[in-house]
């Protein structure tokens, strides 16, 4: 680690610092250093180190630039929620969505609503039952599982939530005192209740999209039913006439002999 890297490493725990839990809230790896300063410490170290800790995306949600198995900025790729902390990913990535959605012309609302879902990706993550193998759905590899857990929250509460603050700022510069500027501000702008409940209405409709999409999927590897086989046509005989066109459907009969 050269000297920029070091310098950079300790903003970012003297920055963590400041969110960490209470001295004697939970056991502490080191005298007198709360845990959560110890473990964003030990992910500041993996990030400006560059070891092999440094993993940058988990499943198919979670990661900057990632969602749903895809890079595209455009639209969402068709991978699902691997567990319950890549859903928790997924439902706060279509926050930023909305947050954009919402904040087009409007200055500062982009950054109020992208806060928002950071707060609600937090919570979400929190609420995650410190076992992972007790989630509803757990995870292939519980200890990375609780790893992004904490990397979640400690990167939200750190940096991510402040820099949006930041950018929020502009929208409480706002003269509200006028009516047709209050009006211009608030008119069609959900509170957070609504907001999460947006949230959740856009994974609903990603489900229905990814449920069209595995069912075309399925038809495609179908393979097409064989067509039924053309009937034969069928052979009429006139016995009555003697004319004996297919002698194994036509017996002798003695009494349409000719007398």
């Amino acid at each position: 680690m050269n000297a920029r890297h070091r310098k950079s490493l300790r903003a970012a725990v003297l920055l963590l610092a400041t969110v960490a839990a209470p001295v004697g809230a939970g056991p502490s790896t080191s005298p007198g250093m709360p845990e959560r300063v110890v473990e964003a410490a030990a992910a500041a170290g993996d990030l400006f180190h560059g070891g092999s800790n440094v993993v940058q995306r988990y499943g198919n949600w979670l990661g900057p630039g990632w969602w749903g198995g895809s890079e595209l900025d455009s639209r969402a790729g068709m991978s699902a929620p691997v567990d319950d902390l890549d859903a928790a990913a997924q439902k706060h990535d279509f926050g930023y969505q909305l947050a954009e959605e919402l904040g087009r012309g409007r200055p500062g609302v982009e950054g109020t609503y992208k806060l928002m879902a950071d707060i609600i990706a937090i919570r979400d993550a929190m609420r995650l039952d410190t076992d992972p193998a007790r989630w509803a759905h757990p995870p292939k590899d519980p200890v990375l599982a609780q790893t992004f857990v904490k990397r979640l929250v400690i990167s939200f509460e750190a940096f991510q939530t402040r820099y949006n603050k930041f950018k929020s700022m502009e929208m409480g510069r706002t003269d509200i005192t006028d009516l047709d500027t209050l009006n211009r501000v608030l008119d069609g702008l959900p509170d957070e209740a609504a907001f999460e409940a947006m949230q959740k209405q856009r994974v609903r409709q990603w489900d229905g999209q990814y449920a069209a999409f595995q069912a075309k999927k399925r038809a495609a590897a179908t393979p097409a039913p064989e067509p039924a086989p053309a009937p034969k046509p069928a052979i009429t005989t006139d016995c009555s006439k003697g004319s004996f066109l297919d002698q194994t459907l036509c017996k002798h009969d003695p009494s349409k002999e000719k007398r």
